[in-house]
């Protein structure tokens, strides 16, 4: 019965006497009884059944209003009318509060799910880039790198993070929250260092060598632990878990990688190819043999394969055939 009142009421099809019991219910309802009522309509209407509050009805509304408040009239106080106001806006509230519920619900999930999943940062081949973690922490990627953490537990205790491929450290300094570097067949612990390290699954060995401060590295198959100085370089084969370290390294020239640069001091011609290969992810045949003493010494570039090929064959007096992805080197 008292659906049907409402609907002829915003239909205006009331007779007075209908008009006159839906005044009567409504004044005998609580805030709450209105509310509920007001939502359940608002709810169960389907577009098209007159409920859209268009600009037409926002004016029919006003004057239905204005009509029934007679501002001079001492029974309608200003107050009266500012109470209604308060009404109205109480029930518009709790009409929109389901809608801020759940859009806040949402967010807060959103947030949550974001925050509980691993942030990674990679590159492909020949690809290089830059990052900065939440702690401050800057590392420069080289190419076919990744870096992985989580946000959510990042930066609390301890600063942990999983690495693979070759990149170049500068760890916020931190004491109360160690650094900790986890990777194929090593673990790196520092509190704030610059270091540079190279460990890949598919390598034979894995390296660190050390700019300035100290780290803590940890070789897990051997159970092993060194304390690195600077300029010195760790050199990890990665099958048995041992280790040897090299004092008085050139770290600049360890780095060079980050300048667009591969630098060789008295490399074989063999190494030379493979690091070439390494770094530009390409196959390169040859029938070039060289001797023991028939070693490299020199910078080529790192971002630019064409041009790296044209100063090894130079050198080497050797003819650089490129088909596609294959490249062949013949002596001349």
């Amino acid at each position: 019965m008292m659906k049907e009142l409402e609907r002829k009421y915003r239909n205006d099809q009331l007779s007075v006497e209908e008009l006159r019991l839906l005044r009567e219910r409504v004044n005998a309802m609580s805030d709450q009884d209105i509310e509920r009522e007001m939502y359940e309509v608002w709810m169960d209407e389907e577009p098209g059944s007159g409920m859209e509050f268009t600009e037409e009805r926002s004016d029919r509304l006003k004057q239905r209003i204005d009509a029934q408040i007679d501002v001079s009239n001492e029974k309608v106080s200003r107050h009266s009318y500012w109470l209604l106001m308060n009404r109205i806006a109480r029930v518009a509230a709790i009409l929109l509060l389901p809608v801020f519920v759940v859009l806040t619900i949402y967010l807060y999930q959103e947030n949550g799910r974001m925050a509980s999943e691993e942030m990674v940062v990679s590159t492909g081949k020949g690809e290089r880039a830059n990052i900065t973690l939440p702690d401050g922490t800057a590392v420069a990627l080289n190419s076919e790198s990744s870096l992985t953490y989580t946000p959510r537990v990042f930066n609390k205790d301890k600063r942990q993070i999983r690495f693979e491929g070759e990149g170049y450290f500068q760890v916020a300094k931190n004491r109360d929250c160690p650094f900790l570097i986890d990777a194929e067949g090593l673990s790196v612990e520092v509190l704030g260092t610059t270091f540079n390290l190279d460990v890949r699954r598919s390598e034979k060995t894995a390296e660190l060598i050390l700019e300035e401060g100290s780290v803590r590295f940890h070789s897990l198959k051997a159970g092993k632990d060194a304390v690195l100085e600077p300029k010195e370089k760790l050199i990890l084969d990665q099958e048995t878990g041992q280790f040897v370290i090299e004092s008085g390294r050139n770290v600049e020239t360890e780095t060079a990688w980050k300048r667009g640069e591969l630098v060789f001091e008295n490399i074989a011609f063999e190494d030379l190819i493979n690091s070439v290969e390494k770094n530009y992810g390409v196959r390169i045949e040859t029938d070039y043999r060289s001797d023991v003493v028939d070693s490299f010494t020199g910078t080529i570039p790192a971002n630019n394969l064409l041009e790296a090929l044209t100063v090894i064959g130079k050198v080497y007096h050797l003819s650089v055939l490129v088909e596609g992805d294959k490249i062949r080197m013949e002596v001349e």
